[in-house]
């Protein structure tokens, strides 16, 4: 498996508001054999009573870029396998290792994971 890593050289991230979730961060594009694109973005939030750093894959269509953001660095652009298992991921962002929930479809659920318990 190949795993994206932010802090090794890669495009900075783009920041991006996706479904409800606070600013996150886009580090990359990628395209399924069915043709569908994901972004691979990541993001702060509570868990309990601490901060912690997350990333998923969610659909391209659910990607927003704020009014008046910077425009597009080069980001990466990947050619996804079909087990979405093998996706890369990101292990660390800032120097913090990042939690990795995978390809998620429906990133509305993102923001109700964010609620604190």
């Amino acid at each position: 498996m190949f795993d994206y890593s932010p802090d090794m050289g890669a495009s900075p991230g783009v920041r991006v508001i996706i479904a409800g979730l606070p600013l996150a961060d886009l580090h990359a594009w990628g395209r399924e054999p069915t043709g569908a694109w994901w972004g691979l973005v990541s993001w702060n939030g509570p868990n309990h009573h601490r901060p912690i750093t997350r990333s998923a894959w969610v659909p391209a269509n659910c990607v927003v870029r704020p009014t008046g953001s910077r425009s597009d660095p080069r980001l990466v652009r990947l050619k996804l396998p079909v087990e979405r298992a093998a996706w890369p991921l990101i292990w660390f962002v800032d120097g913090v290792r990042v939690e990795h929930l995978g390809a998620v479809a429906d990133p509305s659920r993102l923001a109700q994971d964010l609620r604190p318990g």
